[in-house]
């Protein structure tokens, strides 16, 4: 059987931005179809988007009033992003040396 290893928070890569701070998150919340990723070392957040990802559709209006009132708490930043190969369109893996 082969192993897979989860990611655990705080993630390092930068798909969804990384705080501004400590280039870490702590992965995503979402309130209703708005996803928003968050550092809670530094009470940062930074909305991704919306219904981008179909996991807010399994949630209950506890779920994004509970995640809803964390989030007011937590002050709006721009993600770190890692800058990326302009040859592989920006698409590259941020985790390459």
């Amino acid at each position: 059987m082969t192993r897979v290893d989860i990611l655990q928070p705080p993630f390092t890569d930068d798909y969804g931005g990384l705080c501004p701070i400590c280039h870490r998150n702590d992965g995503m919340l979402n309130v209703g179809k708005t996803h928003w990723t968050v550092c809670h070392t530094h009470k940062v957040r930074w909305s991704i988007g919306s219904n981008l990802f179909s996991g807010w559709r399994n949630e209950t209006e506890e779920h994004w009033e509970r995640n809803s009132k964390l989030l007011s708490a937590y002050g709006d930043v721009a993600p770190f992003l890692y800058p990326h190969d302009d040859d592989d369109g920006g698409g590259g893996d941020s985790n390459r040396s």
